[in-house]
């Protein structure tokens, strides 16, 4: 059996996906953190093959987390469990006491309350988010502004400002843009737990019109477009990473934390169109 590499599940609030790899180790059993994804390690390269460190991600950042995971895995040869949620609901299961290592947000907010919690070691910005306005293929509703999401019949989805980060920024950015909330509200048809669960439903037709990140939608695998939103800055992200004080190795936790905010990261990130701020 080829070393380093775990059979897991990848968790988001309302489904649950297999992510297919290769046969299981010897010693990892198929009950071993069954809502993560790992990364996949080569075998015999690395001294670490049998760590594992357990991220804690918001589901709007699976795709970058995914792939800094497999290349710090490849890097180390410690595999990375990842579980996504909305960043609400992940700080809402660390405040419970849930052991992890690293928590990886799509708002600065949540690493901050981290923080003043004494949840976490440090934490650190590595890029941004902009909200847009999600549609589908060929705008067919000619959704062009946020004052158009108030249109009688308009069927609209937004994230849950409890819930998940897109929720948050939704909200100050509406009430900062002069659009009429309650208007918006009014045809919101979908509340949405994590920002992925808006495109789905873009994609297969259940909205008309949804507000999500821009990342987000340049990494829809199709049938959606996105409309950029001139204000908002307003609602704008600072996607932050911390160590978790829960952490049982901490030197390989600040080690995988530095490997998203550092270069390797950057280069993967930029490689899904995430806005990057200066190198240090």
């Amino acid at each position: 059996m080829a070393a380093g590499v775990c059979l897991v599940l990848g968790c988001v609030v309302g489904c649950r996906r297999e992510v297919p790899t290769p046969a299981r180790p010897a010693g990892v059993g198929a009950g071993a953190l069954p809502q993560g994804r790992a990364g996949k390690a080569e075998p015999g390269k690395h001294s670490l093959t049998q760590v594992r460190l357990h991220l804690y991600c918001a589901s709007a950042l699976q795709e970058a987390a995914d792939r800094v995971a497999a290349a710090f895995t490849k890097e180390t040869g410690a595999l990375v469990i990842c579980d996504y949620a909305g960043a609400g609901v992940l700080l809402a299961q660390l405040r419970k006491g849930v052991a992890g290592d690293v928590f990886l947000a799509d708002d600065a907010h949540y690493l901050s309350a981290a923080a003043k919690e004494g949840l976490v070691y440090s934490h650190a910005e590595a890029y941004y988010l902009t909200p847009v306005l999600l549609v589908k293929t060929g705008n067919p509703k000619s959704v062009r502004a946020l004052r158009d999401l108030t249109r009688a019949g308009l069927r609209v989805g937004l994230g849950s400002p409890t819930a998940c980060a897109i929720g948050r920024a939704t909200e100050a950015l509406l009430k900062a843009s002069g659009a009429r909330l309650t208007a918006v509200k009014r045809n919101t048809v979908f509340t949405a737990m994590s920002v992925d669960e808006l495109v789905g439903q873009v994609r297969e037709g259940r909205l008309d019109a949804a507000i999500v990140w821009d990342a987000t939608a340049r990494q829809s695998p199709g049938g959606t477009d996105f409309v950029p939103i001139p204000s908002a800055r307003t609602g704008s992200a600072r996607v932050s990473v911390g160590v978790l004080k829960t952490t049982q190795n901490k030197e390989l936790a600040d080690r995988l934390a530095h490997f998203v905010t550092g270069e390797s990261g950057r280069a993967i990130l930029r490689t899904l169109q995430f806005t990057l701020p200066p190198p240090n």
